[in-house]
């Protein structure tokens, strides 16, 4: 039994990266009553914000996508639709 672990776990190292790019990412605050529930490639953000706007967040602030009152934004794609 140890010799099936220890060889399992040599096989485990064996198969990871030598070198792994670090992840990197930004935790940004949305503000108050907002909802996030999606993001682009751009990192632009949709999801609600003053409470039942649907909106997309970018370069840091909330913009109205204009669907009306109540709506919610669920996902945007790279023309931010």
């Amino acid at each position: 039994m140890k010799k099936t672990i220890l060889s399992l776990s040599v096989l485990i190292l064996i198969s990871l990266p030598a070198s792994a790019d670090p992840i990197l990412y930004t935790v940004t605050d949305l503000g108050l009553s907002t909802q996030a529930y999606g993001i682009n490639a751009a990192g632009k953000v949709t999801g609600e914000y003053n409470g039942e706007h649907a909106g997309v967040y970018a370069n840091g602030a909330w913009s109205d996508a204009g669907f009306g009152y109540p709506s919610t934004g669920r996902g945007i794609n790279s023309s931010d639709k």
